[in-house]
């Protein structure tokens, strides 16, 4: 990679890393009342930005803020300027009658997200849903970090492994129930508590077995 396309790169890299700063810090509570509300609806606007950017693919088409963005900037106003020994490179200053805006700042920061080689390369962590720049070259890439990725797949096999005990449990109850609908008139006549027949037969606890029967898992015989 050439020196000029280092440069770009860090450019693009430094651009992206702001949008994620942005989104991700809280806002200074030592800030004025005025400053703070800024901020967050700064915040806010960037949020939408990125959140709908991110939904369309990092694509242009069907992004429903290219309007918005594009009409914020198009009210700058062009200047040049040039370094000692360097091409003449052109900046912008905003319109004066926007640039108290927090969409107008959100706009401007986001502009400069989008039109770099960045412009694909922040995400939201799929376990703690903040933002993150992803530099692996891997698009499918899901985490912040390696912790997030760690906690994330022992979450998920916590929740399969109790969905599986949950599943266990709806199959010994059904099991005692279908024992229950076999019982003769006169002898569900005589349980005095079928719900405590039931809790025996298929060894789970009143509370499981009520709310099964609330959620609507476990079909009763009608006579109950």
């Amino acid at each position: 990679m050439r020196l000029g396309e280092r440069q770009s790169l860090k450019r693009a890299q430094t651009a992206a890393q702001k949008v994620v700063d942005e989104l991700n810090d809280p806002i200074d509570p030592r800030h004025p009342v005025s400053l703070q509300r800024f901020e967050a609806a700064r915040k806010k606007h960037l949020t939408q930005f990125m959140d709908e950017w991110i939904r369309c693919g990092c694509r242009l088409e069907g992004w429903q803020f290219a309007h918005v963005l594009a009409t914020v900037m198009n009210r700058r106003d062009l200047r040049l300027d040039q370094h000692r020994d360097g091409p003449v490179y052109p900046f912008y200053i905003s319109d004066v009658t926007g640039l108290g805006r927090p969409r107008t700042a959100a706009s401007q920061t986001f502009y400069e997200f989008i039109t770099g080689p960045c412009y694909a390369s922040v995400q939201r962590c799929a376990r703690c849903q903040r933002f993150y720049l992803n530099t692996s070259g891997h698009r499918d890439k899901k985490y912040c970090s390696r912790k997030c990725a760690t906690n994330d797949s022992a979450a998920k096999s916590t929740r399969e492994r109790r969905q599986d005990e949950h599943a266990q449990k709806l199959t010994a109850l059904r099991t005692a129930v279908a024992k229950l609908t076999r019982l003769s008139k006169e002898e569900r006549t005589e349980l005095k508590d079928w719900k405590s027949w039931l809790s025996q037969r298929s060894h789970l606890t009143r509370h499981f077995i009520s709310r099964a029967i609330n959620m609507g898992e476990i079909d009763l015989p009608v006579e109950l």
